[in-house]
């Protein structure tokens, strides 16, 4: 989503263009679906729908979300239900993110089918994007608070979440097909705690919303998390390649396809210059030329881009709104 904004004033810009031309002379060539029937391409549309599916999720977030209102409610909660919390909202965030992938899908294949046959995946999309957004905006509030009530709560909490997964995917066989979801769950999280480490300091960044955690103390706990994630990870790894005699070249065959996931999407004639892996996964590019060139990677690995790009959004906006904040307290 780096360039959706340009491609979709792009798309605008020629959708402007085009407004002055005839249509089709005849219904049969709109019903027919050939390219004269349509202003815009089938990618030029699909621009247009994931930006104004942007503009829409971070227009909910911010008309629906308090962010000052959650996060006292929060801080007033027990270490208990904090555990609680963050539990709850990373097994629901995982669920978010298998069910974000197929919706997305729904919707954009609907792109060229009529609004009365869009609109409705396109709403269920749109409460989909704005419920994951809130969620996640849930789990950097709770990290925030944990920053700044204790730094025993930080450390308890990701310990034994840690703890859990380790217990959870170790002592069972896994196949190198089975093994590589778990592998792709992971990217994301890594992913996602890189960007909640970035949102947390964005919240302690602003004069009002500093706590006692002083800023050795927060760099301390930023760097005890990572270290602890990345422990955590070889951790698991490790005791799930022992005990499933898997060898080590597995990762360089997942990241070869990961790798041409994004080159077949760059493909211009698929099969064409396809080799290894590549030539193996050609047939199952799904949505050419409709999402962006990274949505193969994007869909094996259940990331969605809509509800992140939201939550920088806003908290940039944050960020910016943050001085005039200062000047009336």
């Amino acid at each position: 989503f780096s360039f959706t904004l340009l491609q979709a004033a792009r798309s605008a810009w020629r959708l402007l263009l085009c407004s002055g031309r005839r249509k089709p002379a005849s219904a049969t060539a709109a019903e027919s679906g050939s390219p004269r029937a349509y202003r815009l391409t089938v990618t030029e549309l699909g621009d247009l729908i994931r930006f104004l599916l942007l503009v829409l999720n971070f227009g909910l977030v911010a008309a629906f979300f308090d962010d000052s209102r959650v996060y006292h409610y929060i801080r007033r909660e027990s270490f208990l239900k904090l555990y609680v919390i963050f539990n709850m909202l990373e097994m629901f965030e995982r669920w978010c993110r298998s069910v974000g992938v197929d919706l997305f899908d729904l919707m954009m294949a609907s792109a060229r089918q009529p609004l009365r046959h869009l609109l409705p995946k396109y709403v269920a999309t749109l409460a989909y994007c704005f419920v994951h957004s809130t969620m996640h905006l849930l789990r950097v509030l709770l990290l925030h608070v944990a920053f700044n009530t204790s730094s025993s709560a930080v450390f308890l909490i990701i310990t034994t979440n840690n703890f859990a997964e380790i217990k959870s995917c170790v002592f069972k066989r896994y196949e190198a097909k089975s093994l590589f979801p778990i592998v792709t769950s992971d990217i994301v999280e890594r992913f996602y705690l890189l960007a909640d480490i970035l949102f947390v300091l964005a919240h302690s960044s602003i004069p009002t919303n500093r706590g006692a955690c002083t800023s050795l103390d927060l760099t301390f706990l930023i760097f005890l998390l990572v270290l602890l994630e990345i422990g955590t990870d070889w951790i698991k790894f490790c005791l799930i390649f022992k005990f499933s005699d898997l060898p080590a070249s597995t990762l360089e065959v997942y990241k070869e396809v990961l790798m041409a996931d994004i080159l077949v999407c760059r493909c211009a004639h698929p099969g064409s210059r396809a080799v290894g892996w590549a030539s193996k996964l050609q047939a199952n590019a799904p949505f050419r030329g409709i999402h962006s060139f990274s949505h193969s990677l994007q869909r094996r690995l259940g990331f969605s881009g809509v509800p992140m790009t939201a939550i920088v959004i806003f908290h940039f906006l944050m960020l910016a709104k943050s001085p005039c904040r200062t000047l009336l307290t």
